[in-house]
């Protein structure tokens, strides 16, 4: 029987989303306008990247894209090789980047001038965090120093990552102990966890300004047999709360390789929670049924179309520049080889891509998005508006 806690966040929103509220997490999702514009300009506007570092990561998820059979011989770059190729994005009009490896980034003693150097440059970070460094002091205070050489615990890290500019987007599968505990592969981490929650709403990631979105997401992917029956509960309690859900099925990459059938739901249960979430979606205001049908369903349930592959590609700490970290097998280019811009300009996310605003999701469509998917989540909630508006009158 799983044991449901939440941790103690008072709701900041009751019954609908207010005006001003903007269904993204910052520095994520581009706008209709900013992807037409990047695709007549040639532009890349975001890279997911590996940071510079060793890879720690204290965790042992079962499901984790980055460990591959290749992670342990890949010779990565420096950090003086990563931002001149950071720099050579940025005249190709690179705004933010996405730190999703190649270890957990918060436990790279490195982070902070690491993310100092971003803003220097003017690039805004965003970082994929399991969150335990912000949650245990002990960790924290042994990996980060302030300026004196004394340690930083968790809530010290948080208010500096929240002066960065930072936005976080948090691992969180599930708030039943248990299952959070063996998902990541190690006992007690979900209390760490929840206190990084605690944290994290403290120093303001999640604070309501109308118009701009938030800075902390819950990253629910993946979503499997085992915590899907908890997904929709998480959605709302997302929602009201600011913090946006980032909530898909497992990529097809690293460890996950080898587990599909174990780690993907099955076709009518995924559906049905994807055609709850966007229900619930227009009925609370995160999103209108016009804006729904004029954007599509998106990959990530509930929330903002991707357009990753159309504005974006992910920089991996050996050179290697893939389409997206959806798989690790759509390799567009090597660095070694050809420059950023080259790869870019003869890209398939340029040639097949640009310029769309929902790329639905390729890594994963027919493979833990079953066929049709999106269109059968459209069906069903275009037959449930209906039905509503008949009734209604």
């Amino acid at each position: 029987m799983k044991q449901i806690k939440y941790p103690l966040v008072e709701p900041m929103f009751n019954g609908r989303m207010p005006e001003g509220f903007v269904n993204d997490v910052r520095g994520w999702t581009f706008t209709k306008r900013e992807v037409a514009d990047a695709a007549k300009e040639g532009k890349l506007l975001t890279m997911d990247i590996d940071m510079d570092g060793y890879g720690r990561c204290s965790l042992n998820c079962g499901h984790c894209f980055r460990r591959n059979k290749d992670f342990h011989n890949e010779k990565r770059m420096g950090r003086e090789e990563l931002f001149f190729h950071l720099a050579e994005a940025k005249k190709l009009g690179l705004k933010t980047v996405k730190l999703i490896g190649p270890g957990e980034p918060l436990e790279e003693p490195g982070l902070i001038s690491f993310l100092e150097r971003l803003n220097d440059t003017g690039i805004t970070a965003l970082i994929f965090t399991k969150g335990r460094i912000i949650g245990d002091d002990a960790a924290c205070l042994e990996i980060h120093k302030k300026e004196d050489g004394s340690g930083m615990n968790g809530s010290e890290l948080a208010a500096k990552l929240k002066g960065l500019g930072v936005s976080i987007l948090l691992g969180t599968t599930s708030f039943d102990p248990e299952t959070e505990d063996k998902t990541v592969g190690k006992v007690g981490y979900h209390k760490a966890r929840n206190e990084a929650i605690l944290r994290l709403v403290d120093a303001g990631f999640n604070e309501y300004t109308p118009d701009q979105p938030t800075r902390l997401a819950f990253v629910c992917t993946p979503v499997t047999p085992v915590n899907i029956d908890e997904v929709f509960e998480l959605y709302k309690w997302s929602r009201e709360r600011h913090i946006q859900p980032v909530i898909a099925p497992t990529m097809i990459a690293g460890r996950a390789l080898g587990k599909l059938q174990q780690l993907v739901p099955p076709r009518d249960k995924l559906l049905e929670l994807y055609t709850k979430i966007n229900i619930w979606a227009i009925e609370h205001g995160v999103c209108t049924f016009e804006q729904l049908l004029e954007q599509g369903i998106a990959a990530y349930a509930g929330g903002a179309p991707c357009n990753q592959v159309a504005v974006g590609a992910f920089l991996r700490g050996d050179g290697k520049v893939l389409r997206c970290p959806g798989d690790d097998i759509t390799i567009i280019g090597d660095l070694k080889e050809k420059s950023l811009t080259e790869i870019w300009k003869g890209s398939e996310n340029r040639k097949k891509y640009s310029g769309m605003h929902n790329n639905g999701c390729p890594a994963k469509e027919g493979k833990s998005f079953p066929q049709e998917f999106f269109k059968d989540v459209m069906k069903n909630v275009v037959g449930f508006e209906s039905k509503a508006s008949k009734i209604l009158g």
